[in-house]
């Protein structure tokens, strides 16, 4: 049973406003690029806005508009805008992480990459098809993240605020640039200690996908720098446990659920506190399946399953879950301490019950 109906239902009422914001402003630089570059752009624009409006739960979005409400009583369709452009910061993202991880699909639709290769691949030839793919997608990324900008710059709020929230949102990209670094980096550097997974979680995800959103929110609605701070406290580790939670469901998760394949990590070679834990505490044999496994694209689905065992015997999965419950509980007890500070119960309440959905998500 669910223990906080109004979150879910929070959400699912955000979502399609959001989205109708996105098509309508994706879709005036679909027709601006058409009229200034030509019917190719017009279809290429068009693909990246397919590819923004496919799937997603909009959380950052929801942040965003709910850091925005913790200040600001009721009135927030003025924030919208600024929702948006956070979504659409995070289909760039998530456009140059699907070329970094060769992931086909999201969410049961194709990436840009793989649109852009059934679309031009065949016009290319040879084996150049992918590498053309992959090349316009990540151009089109760099345009979809200058239009969010474009839509941020363009809201309609105190200069003083503008000028804050955009370097916060400045900050926030440099940081998840560098997490992102260091995940591939860590991909092929031996002992990996738990506090270098858990830095990189912290500036990967903790601080782009909880952090960044609320902040930009509550300092477009007047919020003090004891509030950020509270803010701050409250977001960095529940965006630590949510990307552990992502690295459980990206070997453990139920695929029709995940829209991807429960073998990428490993496959991949990501070193997460699963992988970490088994080579702490794991046996010889057990480590060894772990080097021979992690990383290797030509394993088996045998060997990836025994991975996977390894990782449950051994403790790991048990060890990363319990950790995510913990980061999460530390999170909430520093929202609900400082309540006094939240204007808004409705927001209040919605950032609290993200917390328990985050850890009980499945995808």
């Amino acid at each position: 049973m669910d223990e906080n109906p109004p979150f879910r239902e929070q959400l699912k009422s955000l979502v399609p406003k959001i989205n109708d914001r996105i098509a309508e402003h994706l879709s005036r630089y679909i027709d601006a690029s058409s009229e200034k570059y030509g019917q190719i752009a017009g279809e290429y624009m068009e693909s990246l806005r397919d590819v923004a409006l496919a799937g997603g739960k909009r959380l950052r979005g929801a942040l965003t508009y709910h850091g925005y409400g913790l200040m600001q009583g009721d009135d927030t369709d003025v924030i919208f805008d600024i929702a948006v452009a956070i979504e659409l910061l995070h289909t760039y993202l998530l456009i140059e992480d699907d070329f970094m991880d060769r992931a086909n699909m999201r969410h049961d639709f194709p990436t840009l990459h793989g649109l852009f290769l059934r679309q031009y691949g065949p016009q290319v030839g040879g084996g150049d098809g992918a590498h053309i793919a992959n090349s316009l997608a990540v151009t089109a990324s760099l345009i979809l993240a200058h239009i969010a900008m474009e839509i941020f710059h363009q809201a309609d709020f105190p200069a003083v605020r503008m000028q804050k929230a955009s370097l916060i949102l400045h900050k926030q990209m440099q940081i998840v640039g560098h997490g992102q670094m260091f995940d591939i980096i860590n991909m092929f550097t031996e002992n990996i200690a738990e506090s270098d997974i858990l830095h990189m979680l912290e500036w990967k995800t903790a601080s782009y996908t909880v952090e960044n959103p609320l902040l930009v929110g509550a300092i477009l609605g007047g919020a003090d720098e004891e509030v950020l701070r509270i803010l701050s406290e409250f977001a960095i580790p529940l965006g630590t446990a949510f990307q552990i939670q992502d690295d459980i469901i990206g070997s453990f998760g139920i695929v029709k659920k995940t829209g991807k394949p429960d073998t990428g990590d490993i496959l991949e070679g990501k070193k997460t506190l699963l992988t970490s834990y088994v080579e702490k505490h794991g046996d010889n044999e057990q480590r060894n399946l772990l080097h021979t496994v992690l990383g290797n694209p030509d394993a088996s689905a045998q060997d990836i399953d025994k991975l996977k065992k390894v990782m449950i015997d051994t403790g790991a999965l048990e060890y990363a879950t319990t950790q995510a419950h913990d980061l999460t509980d530390t999170a909430k007890q520093t929202l609900i301490a400082n309540k006094s500070l939240f204007q808004n119960e409705e927001s209040y309440r919605f950032i609290l019950g993200m917390a328990d959905y985050l850890l009980r998500r499945e995808f």
